[in-house]
């Protein structure tokens, strides 16, 4: 079975006719594994604890069905060179996607990226935070602002989740590419004036109509005169007092993070390539652009189901 490819609705009807630890021996992974990773990349639920005792009494209560594969749910399963996923049908837009009420308390992504980067965040001053985890939420910023860019990701994303567009770290086999972003937060990385030098291993997309959308926060940065010091420093001009430091000294202009955030939106489909940026001004924060945000995200969403189904990559043609 090692070698076999497992689909959802086999390894469901598995799961339900015999414990756990038997159909993980047979795939080769350890049970954990199987109802830590295997189990929610497939959508399929397990028998609660207790189940088997229960049902060699007669006592256990029916197997729940398997629900329908959503956005971000893998079909395929096998333990190593996982299939390419096959094409899935499309989401329908429904008039309730109009109504978006974000959901309550921290987005999964938001909480674990919260973690992460508050713990690398101290002795930052002023440089983006370069965490050594690459599946984070894909967040560029400093330490100053950190809780900005946290609590508008956390607003961003459970807007979408609100309007059932799930939000998620890519999946490895849905082949989603995460374009160049600058430090000026928009959609071209290749400068060699670039500051950032961390970038996710997967995008971070929200799942519009299915479509899946790219969404990275990183903070902008601007050209700021900048005084040498020595010792490889630089200084802002207008910290610099002549008297505390001695020496060969010059002015330079360097990229430095400017406080405001960006959001860019993009296609994770190179053939097809789209994208947009939201920056803050001195009176309109990104969390005031939400309702913006989230209309040109839904138009961007079903101009690409059309040109994706198109040409048959990711959607099934419709019939």
């Amino acid at each position: 079975m090692t070698s076999q490819i497992v689909t959802r609705e086999e390894l469901y009807r598995m799961l339900w006719a015999e414990p756990a630890t038997t159909v993980a021996a047979r795939l080769g992974v350890s049970d954990r594994y199987l109802s830590q990773k295997v189990c929610p990349r497939l959508g399929v639920p397990a028998p609660p604890p207790g189940y088997w005792a229960k049902r060699a009494v007669g006592r256990a209560p029916p197997a729940p069905p398997l629900p329908e594969r959503s956005p971000g749910i893998e079909q395929l399963w096998r333990r190593s060179d996982r299939p390419r996923q096959p094409l899935r049908p499309r989401t329908k837009p429904v008039a309730q996607r109009r109504h978006r009420k974000p959901c309550p308390g921290l987005h999964p992504l938001v909480r674990e990226a919260a973690v992460h980067l508050v713990m690398i965040g101290t002795g930052n001053n002023g440089e983006y935070l370069k965490p050594r985890r690459k599946r984070l939420a894909d967040l560029s910023v400093t330490c100053e602002t950190l809780f900005r860019s946290l609590t508008f990701a956390n607003a961003l994303y459970q807007s979408l989740e609100g309007a059932g567009c799930r939000v998620m770290l890519a999946l490895d086999t849905e082949e989603l590419l995460r374009i160049d972003i600058g430090s000026d937060g928009g959609g071209d990385g290749n400068g060699e004036r670039d500051l950032l030098r961390w970038a996710p291993v997967r995008p971070t997309v929200a799942y519009v109509y299915g479509v899946p959308i790219g969404l990275a926060v990183v903070e902008a940065s601007e050209a700021v005169e900048m005084m040498y010091v020595g010792g490889g420093r630089h200084i802002r001009e207008s910290e610099f007092d002549a008297k505390k430091h001695f020496g060969p000294t010059w002015k330079a202009e360097l990229e430095k993070p400017s406080g405001r955030l960006t959001l860019t939106a993009y296609s994770p489909f190179h053939p097809f390539p789209w994208s947009r940026r939201w920056i803050e001004t001195g009176g309109k924060p990104l969390a005031a652009q939400l309702p913006a945000i989230l209309g040109a995200v839904e138009i961007a969403a079903l101009d690409l189901a059309t040109k994706l189904e198109t040409v048959d990559w990711y959607f099934e043609r419709e019939s």
